[in-house]
């Protein structure tokens, strides 16, 4: 799989307090650089449906053999691919927990458990690091993002 063109770094006027949280967050991370769309007051369906992606996504990671802090800004570049930026996540050994707040509406959370079987593949865990470089950057939608998570994740996995 070819690897997708290094994205542009962010642009030097964004400083509001979500995208400095957020670049911190990022700060060390293959996620650093990418240039996120302005945050917005995500419609609470669109939100359900955008974190049920990024927990998906870490579970995945998490089946994968990435480390903690791999997963999280793995699923906070996710949601601020689709302007979420007041995302937190708190991952666990068995169990994902995201939050959304934004104005105007209540907050939601969506737990996911995630389990603890040891199938660490780092094939597959570089297949899906890419995956999600393309999704943080912008080069799918959502619905093309669960599509290409579903042929990852049903992907053989290859023996040892």
């Amino acid at each position: 799989m070819p690897r997708p063109p290094r994205p542009a770094p962010h642009p030097a006027g964004e400083h509001d307090a979500t995208s400095t949280a957020l670049a911190k967050l990022l700060r060390g991370t293959q996620y650093e650089h990418i240039s996120f769309p302005a945050a917005r007051v995500v419609p609470r369906t669109e939100a359900q449906s955008i974190l049920a992606l990024a927990a998906r996504v870490g579970r995945a990671l998490f089946r994968a053999g990435a480390e903690t802090q791999h997963i999280e800004a793995a699923v906070l570049a996710v949601a601020a691919a689709q302007g979420m930026r007041e995302v937190t996540a708190d991952i666990n050994a068995r169990i994902i927990t995201l939050q959304y707040i934004s104005q105007g509406y209540d907050p939601l959370a969506l737990t996911e458990v995630i389990g603890s079987e040891e199938t660490r593949n780092l094939r597959h865990l570089a297949q899906l690091d890419l995956l999600v470089l393309d999704i943080a950057a912008g080069h799918h939608t959502p619905d093309q993002a669960r599509q290409a998570l579903d042929r990852a994740e049903n992907s053989p996995a290859p023996s040892w």
